[in-house]
């Protein structure tokens, strides 16, 4: 390992250390959107992230704290919901309706 890689590793840590941990869910029944690709933009509506939630509809996110806007496209339907990232360790449910 040279001294590049090492401090490449020494930065990137510190992002996953606080990423908030998302719990997408769907509908009054609140079942779990697993495997459901999340989209947030910020108040701009400039994407600043992607990525898919596990078979339990999970899923951290590693962005300044702030408000978003979160897009989730389950089984073919696309919805949205307005989100907030605080930087907290405990997970927070989102569910879209």
């Amino acid at each position: 390992m040279n001294a590049r890689t090492t401090v490449f590793l020494l930065m990137w840590m510190p992002t996953a250390l606080h990423a908030d941990p998302l719990r997408i869910t769907v509908g009054p029944g609140r079942a779990f959107a697993g495997y459901t690709r999340v989209t947030l933009a910020d108040a701009a509506n400039q994407p600043r992230f992607s990525g898919l939630t596990d078979r339990l509809g999970r899923i951290n996110i590693a962005l300044p704290a702030g408000n978003y806007h979160l897009t989730a496209t389950v089984q073919g339907r696309s919805y949205r919901a307005e989100i907030q990232l605080t930087g907290q360790t405990s997970p927070q449910t989102v569910t879209l309706q």
